[in-house]
């Protein structure tokens, strides 16, 4: 029970990858706050944790948009007093861009770099505050993904907005180490998923 007594926040966690690392927290004792934007989702992983004898809250989140972002941070900090981790993990693919470069809709270029970028920071700033504020330090982890280096077709939109995590990372990790608050992001390959499933499945 490494994180017995902790509280941690993690971002997409509704299902799929975001719901894996909450599970995982859980287990390891933690209160797990689950923000995302599906809010019947949230609320039937929140009661799974609980079932298996967590603390857990489900609040439904845009985490692209500011307000939403700080009432939340507001909520979960009411209920459990604090937050010690926030998991950035929420975030969208190319939204079908798998063709031309040339062809991105601008609207769906905007719509990745707010769902994947923005919310890092709008989460960042109103979850290190409370750290900042108690003193206590507390870690922020951000998932970033192989695309950062490594590209694939139709991935434009993707994979610059998993290179703006990587870089915001680092300064984040500078400007929140005064306050004992590490920041790391973490870069995984495809993980087979109910969003991914079509990345998995080779022709026999």
């Amino acid at each position: 029970m490494r994180m017995k007594d902790k509280v941690v926040v993690v971002t997409g966690a509704a299902r799929n990858n975001g719901l894996g690392i909450a599970t995982r927290f859980a287990r390891e004792g933690a209160a797990v706050v689950i923000l995302d934007i599906l809010a019947e989702q949230a609320q039937q992983s929140a009661e799974g944790l609980r079932k298996i004898g967590a603390k857990a809250l489900a609040i439904e989140c845009d985490v692209s948009d500011k307000r939403a972002v700080e009432a939340a941070a507001a909520q979960a900090i009411g209920e459990f007093g604090k937050v010690d981790v926030l998991v950035n993990n929420a975030g969208i693919g190319g939204l079908g861009s798998q063709g031309s470069v040339t062809e991105i809709a601008e609207e769906e270029y905007d719509k990745v770099m707010r769902v994947n970028v923005k919310s890092v920071f709008l989460c960042s700033q109103a979850f290190g505050r409370d750290m900042i504020a108690r003193g206590e330090g507390g870690a922020i982890i951000n998932i970033s993904s192989i695309n950062d280096i490594m590209m694939s077709p139709g991935q434009f939109s993707y994979a610059t907005s998993k290179g703006a995590i990587s870089s915001a990372t680092k300064a984040l990790a500078v400007a929140l180490a005064q306050h004992c608050i590490r920041v790391n992001a973490i870069a995984p390959g495809s993980i087979e998923n109910a969003n991914t499933g079509h990345q998995h499945t080779f022709a026999e």
